[in-house]
């Protein structure tokens, strides 16, 4: 900053110009990164949502099929279970599951499940689809045909121990 107007005068009588505390360019820059980062940070932690509202936890659905898919991203992982429907065709469940890292944990990885024919899955059917052509809902739990079982959600859990401790 620079102070050269008021250097002669009277502190009275010393009028400091706005330009003499203008920021430069490089700070203006790292101000406007800053913000945006600070953004994006806050869109992405918004956009986790709070799956209790899209569930109805008194009606639990367990599905056998063949896992067809895997999509190990953040904020969620999500599995493809291709069942055969009782018409015969074959129809592929979107179950959403915990996030990778939160999986990984609790040992259980993408590699867990891709090899696997057959798995049966326990899961909540999302209020919000329809099914017609793909059917979406939330993963409680992972059976294997060894018959290891893994915990697919630990949030639906936590939802269900505090519903039993309710009762």
């Amino acid at each position: 900053m620079r102070f050269a107007p008021c250097q002669k005068r009277p502190v009275s009588k010393c009028r400091v110009k706005k330009k003499d505390f203008a920021l430069s360019p490089r700070v203006n820059y790292l101000r406007l990164l800053f913000s945006v980062a600070y953004m994006l940070v806050s869109a992405s932690t918004n956009a986790h949502h709070d799956v209790s509202s899209d569930i109805d936890l008194d009606a639990p659905i367990e599905i056998v099929g063949q896992v067809v898919g895997v999509e190990w991203e953040s904020p969620h992982a999500t599995l493809q279970i291709e069942i055969e429907r009782a018409t015969g065709a074959n129809q592929v469940w979107l179950v959403q599951v915990d996030s990778p890292r939160e999986l990984v944990e609790r040992a259980f990885s993408s590699n867990t499940v891709s090899n696997l024919n057959f798995v049966a899955v326990v899961m909540y059917l999302s209020l919000s689809n329809s099914c017609d052509d793909e059917c979406f809902g939330y993963g409680l739990s992972l059976t294997d045909p060894a018959g290891n079982t893994y915990t697919l959600s630990s949030e639906i859990s936590s939802m269900l121990t505090e519903l039993k401790v309710g009762d």
